[in-house]
């Protein structure tokens, strides 16, 4: 469990808590504002999960939602719960974009938008600028 908050930075990109998960910037940003949604205790599947944690999962959901909506405002969500390198239940939140998003007076395209996207992909934000991007959510 300490490999994968470590690894996703979830301490230090810590955006929100919602009952049992964890709401955090995504340190390697495939679209600007991709997020990490991870169970806050040590659960290696879905099919582990109690009811309480489903229903929190969906409050997730939405609070997510509320947050893109104030923010970035993506035309869709996708969340990708792979769970094949890290055995811990956790969703990768990529918010897609058909236009491009502004920030820092620079431009970003989701370019593989309408398709699925590319998790090896990423844009290359300086730790200064994922933060900024974190304040964003947390205004």
């Amino acid at each position: 469990m300490d490999n994968f908050k470590n690894k996703f930075q979830i301490k230090e990109l810590f955006i929100t808590k919602v009952g049992n998960w964890n709401i955090s910037l995504r340190p390697k940003q495939i679209t600007i504002g991709s997020l990490i949604l991870s169970l806050n205790r040590k659960c290696p599947e879905m099919t582990n999960l109690t009811l309480e944690e489903g229903k929190d999962l969906v409050r997730s959901f939405q609070v997510i939602q509320e947050l893109m909506n104030k923010s970035f405002k993506p035309e869709k969500l996708n969340y990708l719960a792979l769970m094949m390198v890290d055995q811990q239940v956790h969703f990768h939140v990529i918010p897609r974009y058909e236009k491009a998003i502004e920030f820092d007076n620079v431009f970003y395209k989701d370019k593989d938008w309408p398709k699925p996207p590319i998790l090896s992909d990423k844009i290359d934000f300086s730790v200064k600028q994922l933060f900024r991007i974190k304040k964003i959510f947390i205004e």
